[in-house]
């Protein structure tokens, strides 16, 4: 979904990085057979755990840290999944039942 909506594909992906508690569960070979994470080679992507966390320690002590983040904040963007019609019709499509 994400690569769609930004028109790049995966060949496009430098580093991808999956946070938290989903991250360290997430058997790799399994979600991209499922077609939950994109077929990105296994040397490209980082689980990086509770990244939150770590950003918010490192927010409350380095000044230079939080000047990165500001600048990093205004080059995201946010998709809610949880109201996109074409998320919830491929979702559904995928469920198998």
């Amino acid at each position: 979904m994400l690569l769609r909506r930004l028109a790049i594909g995966v060949a496009d992906l430098e580093h991808v990085y999956v946070a938290g508690a989903f991250g360290n569960y997430l058997d790799l070979d399994a979600a991209q057979q499922l077609g939950l994470f994109p077929p990105v080679a296994r040397g490209r992507v980082a689980f990086v755990g509770n990244a939150a966390g770590v950003g918010a320690q490192m927010a409350l002590i380095d000044v230079r840290a939080r000047r990165s983040m500001e600048r990093l904040r205004a080059r995201m963007g946010f998709l809610e999944l949880a109201t996109d019609s074409e998320f919830l019709a491929a979702f559904s499509d995928r469920l198998g039942f």
